[in-house]
């Protein structure tokens, strides 16, 4: 949100020398603390240039004032009614309807006012997974050997049946148990608390315990999920609107901004990892008539919406025009899918 918008000259400054600038009312914004602000500065040409016109923007940056990051306020937790069943737990918490499969260890479907956020019709998992992998980037050539080696590229998730803890009250907590392991000893305990909240939220606790001989690092550490095609509208608060990475995120200026995700995808010579976003504080996804879904986290985190999962990038097939070893290569992807594969971490590597 724009609060105040200003103009003033440059004092001369000659080249290799530096000058100081006085920005008008920036003091009385910066040591607010209901919130967070930015100063965002352009310089432009006052004159028309032999190279560009006047107004042509030469350099840009953004400046943090006093930035406390805004935790979300959540609900209290609320009565809510469980049917544990022979394969399913479902929780009802007013328009909130959550079910848990047993057999994966969590959600194959959540709806909302009646509307479907993910939903699938076989038992698959769709609702949050935990995953370590990405598409690699061409600069990630250095970690694809040992990465590959450790067999984090394979994982597979062995699920505990979902545990429902109510107390006297009515209010429900399901706790959600998966060993998530690797080709190899390598992998990970992965449990989960869900509750359930006044006005719909569905509040998750994460905790993450690594055993075995992990690789050098991690591509990420985060979830990810399938949701439902409708939810094309996308918006956030936090760096864009471009892709932007934990090691080239400085052009990404923090607002809130608008786009979809169809529009997420970069269509890169080679098939890679794109459209993540940094320092993102809160997201949302909604279909054409508003309607949708809000999320949040207890610090910012990294947040990707495509219709590829990381293993339709990664293993895109190609083959080289005409054969031979120097003959250019074809990338073969597939279509994209219908779903929505939205990844949010808490870690990810440049």
């Amino acid at each position: 949100i724009e609060v105040d918008f200003g103009e003033f000259d440059c004092p001369a400054c000659a080249p290799q020398s530096t000058v100081p600038l006085k920005i008008p009312a920036w003091d009385r914004w910066r040591v607010r603390d209901d919130g967070e602000y930015y100063l965002t500065l352009e310089f432009v040409l006052k004159d028309d240039c032999p190279w560009a016109a006047h107004g042509h923007v030469v350099a840009r940056e953004q400046i943090a004032g006093k930035r406390p990051v805004p935790r979300p306020e959540l609900p209290q937790e609320t009565v809510a009614s469980v049917t544990d069943g022979t394969n399913e737990v479902v929780v009802t918490c007013g328009g909130t309807r959550a079910t848990f499969s047993k057999s994966v260890g969590t959600l194959t479907r959540l709806s909302m006012d009646g509307k479907d956020v993910l939903a699938c019709a076989d038992g698959r998992a769709v609702g949050p997974r935990l995953e370590v992998m990405r598409a690699l980037t061409d600069n990630d050539s250095w970690l694809r050997k040992d990465l590959y080696a450790s067999g984090m590229t394979q994982l597979r998730y062995h699920a505990r049946p979902p545990k429902v803890e109510r107390d006297e009250s009515g209010i429900v907590r399901v706790r959600c148990s998966v060993d998530v392991t690797g080709r190899k000893s390598a992998g990970f305990l992965h449990e989960s608390v869900w509750t359930f909240r006044k006005g719909g939220t569905v509040a998750v606790e994460n905790r993450v315990v690594p055993h075995g001989t992990m690789p050098p690092t991690l591509p990420r550490l985060g979830l990810g999920m399938k949701l439902d095609e409708r939810l094309e509208k996308l918006s956030w608060y936090g760096r864009g609107p471009h892709e932007n990475y934990v090691d080239r995120r400085d052009s990404a200026f923090f607002g809130v901004w608008r786009s979809t995700v169809t529009e997420q995808y970069v269509d890169n010579v080679r098939p890679q990892d794109c459209g993540q976003k940094c320092d993102v504080r809160w997201m949302t996804l909604t279909d054409d008539a508003g309607w949708g879904v809000r999320f949040e986290m207890d610090r910012p985190f990294f947040c990707q919406a495509l219709h590829y999962d990381w293993e339709d990038l990664e293993l895109a097939r190609h083959r080289r025009l005409g054969g031979g070893t120097v003959a250019p290569r074809i990338w073969h992807l597939n279509p994209p899918r219908q779903e929505i594969c939205l990844n949010l971490d808490i870690l990810q590597l440049g």
